[in-house]
């Protein structure tokens, strides 16, 4: 082979080379920008999601509420979705005990019941779905204490039913 060749061979092989030098440095100067965007997106995201949880734990403590059996009710209602939803479960039927599912709307104080010690109460029935036993557990805890107490729990398969007696003045 001639000097010559050799010399062609050469300058198209530092041709080749230069040619992908650069696309490929062009690739990783684009893949370092979508990292950089990728983590800002990421910082972002965790920022937002420390707020959201922030303002999810700070909500009402059950022994805060005010001592009447309907703001009970109502304080109560809303701490079983916010920790369904923590606990990934799925509440299909919160309703208190003798009004049907998708009836007209009834005064709290039609719902009253007195126990034998003729405390005032409301039993609230609830149904639905869990993915985690542990889940399951959380959720009967948190919502099973104050002057909120179970009076029924089953639970078949990957289903439950939970009557809740939540107590106050009426």
């Amino acid at each position: 082979m001639s000097v010559r060749n050799q010399i062609l061979i050469l300058l198209a092989c530092s041709l080749l080379a230069a040619k992908y030098g650069n696309e490929w440095s062009d690739a990783a100067s684009q893949a370092a920008a979508s990292a950089r965007a990728a983590t800002t997106k990421a910082d972002q995201a965790e920022r937002l999601l420390k707020t959201v949880q922030s303002r999810v734990d700070s909500g009402l403590t059950i022994g805060d509420a005010p001592s009447l059996v309907e703001t009970r009710l109502a304080d109560t209602v809303a701490l079983l979705h916010r920790t369904a939803k923590n606990n990934l479960m799925d509440l299909n039927q919160v309703v208190p005990e003798g009004v049907a599912t998708g009836s007209s709307l009834r005064p709290v104080n039609d719902l009253v019941q007195r126990n034998s010690a003729g405390m005032s109460f409301v039993r609230l029935q609830i149904k639905g779905q869990y993915k985690t036993l542990a889940g399951l557990k959380r959720f009967t805890e948190t919502v099973g204490t104050g002057f909120v107490g179970i009076s029924k729990l089953k639970i078949d398969r990957d289903t439950f039913e939970i009557d809740l007696d939540i107590y106050g003045e009426a």
